[in-house]
């Protein structure tokens, strides 16, 4: 997957802003878009991966896609009439969201490749003390987290797992170089995620099974 196209990468934030949002994923994305159209320019928003989407930038193992309908997988003041499926893939909800960002003039505030480590609210001086991992300091009126809960990965806690001498990723990491040929599979957990791998890549499970810690609800239909 290409980083998101008109993005400078390299280009350093201004040290002082109006507001800083952390996370260019759905949310932060929609905040942009909201101080674009009340006529406010003066913002960043600073994203740790190397492209926009949060987790549709992350989530590209095989079957992902959106579990609600996907005409309410969207903004409802940009509207998308064009998806393929009831359910859009992660590509496809990757480039309406890319889009989204193009069409409301949000690429040139974001940066990329950028991670905060610390946040601190100044009272004296009524403003937001950003520090950044790089070792840039930004200063903000205003800070909106914007981190979704999916942006870490939660791995299990499985005794002896350092034990295990298989191949071991987490399915927002996915490693699209590892073949599985002939292995056998676990898969740890019963959700979203664990059945759209299992669905979309019969031909490399042979052997699977699924592992989960809370029981499972079904209902009919």
């Amino acid at each position: 997957m290409q980083s998101s196209a008109n993005i400078d990468k390299d280009r350093q934030c201004s040290s002082s802003c109006h507001v800083v949002i952390l996370g260019a994923g759905v949310s932060g994305l929609c905040m942009g878009s909201a101080l674009r159209r009340a006529g406010i320019t003066s913002f960043v928003i600073v994203e740790k991966s190397a492209g926009i989407g949060g987790t549709w930038w992350d989530s590209t193992y095989p079957g992902a896609e959106c579990d609600v309908c996907s005409h309410l997988y969207s903004y409802s003041f940009d509207l998308n009439p064009d998806w393929s499926q009831a359910y859009a893939p992660q590509r496809e909800i990757h480039r309406y969201l890319a889009r989204f960002a193009a069409k409301f003039n949000l690429l040139s505030h974001i940066r990329l490749n950028t991670t905060l480590t610390a946040a601190r609210f100044d009272a004296q001086r009524g403003l937001w003390l950003l520090q950044l991992e790089n070792g840039h300091q930004l200063t903000a009126n205003f800070f909106v987290c914007s981190a979704g809960p999916l942006s870490e990965p939660r791995h299990p806690v499985i005794p002896r797992l350092d034990k295990y001498k298989g191949r071991l990723f987490h399915s927002a990491r996915w490693d699209h170089d590892y073949c599985f040929e002939g292995k056998r599979v676990a898969v740890i957990g019963t959700a979203a995620s664990a059945v759209q791998i299992s669905l979309a890549s019969p031909s490399w499970l042979p052997s699977f099974m699924f592992a989960s810690a809370l029981p499972i609800g079904s209902s009919p239909g």
